[in-house]
């Protein structure tokens, strides 16, 4: 398995300075990019691949689990407790929405989309409101992070559950805020 925290010359932690990881990715990229070095020591792809790979949190996560303790469980795909209102919340939400578009897909008369617009408006709002939920539990998730780093170097094993359920949450809510905003986007239009 590659360590991309290797690659890039980052700690294994599960916090990175984010600043300092793109600044290493753009000297490593201009090191090894094919117009400047024909025979780079580390293939360009790797060095992209590992820049995506370590600036998302969830997947940094994941990567340093895989690393750290080989033999750990996976995270699973069951929706965390904490957020099964949510998923409700999001599944309601994307539900209306999916049958709001094909009340919109079905008015070519400029009379029935005008009184369908009251509806898409209230759609959009309710998308706009779990958007910004999604948002405020996804820097909180961050925030725990960062705690999590702090007692990384201390006790490796004891943050292992913490950090599978961590990586599982920031998942979720990235997956769900990719949901939404497509939504927000396709009623926009």
């Amino acid at each position: 398995m590659i360590d991309h925290f290797a690659l890039l010359d980052q700690p294994r932690r599960p916090w990175l300075d984010q600043d300092a990881l793109k600044q290493q990715f753009h000297r490593l990229t201009a090191e090894h990019h094919p117009d400047v070095n024909a025979t780079p020591q580390v293939e360009f792809s790797s060095v992209t691949a590992a820049y995506r790979l370590l600036s998302d949190p969830k997947t940094r996560l994941k990567h340093l689990i895989e690393l750290e303790f080989p033999e750990a469980p996976e995270g699973g795909n069951n929706v965390p407790k904490e957020l099964v209102e949510l998923f409700m919340q999001v599944a309601g939400a994307l539900s209306i929405y999916g049958k709001l578009l094909k009340k919109l897909e079905a008015a070519t008369i400029p009379l029935t989309q005008a009184l369908i617009a009251n509806e898409k408006r209230e759609v959009l709002e309710q998308l706009q409101k779990l958007a910004h939920a999604i948002s405020a539990l996804e820097a909180t998730g961050l925030e725990q992070l960062k705690q999590l780093d702090q007692a990384w170097l201390i006790d490796k094993p004891a943050l292992l559950v913490p950090l599978i359920g961590l990586g599982q949450k920031l998942a979720f809510l990235q997956k769900w805020a990719d949901q939404i905003r497509e939504a927000m986007l396709r009623l926009q239009m």
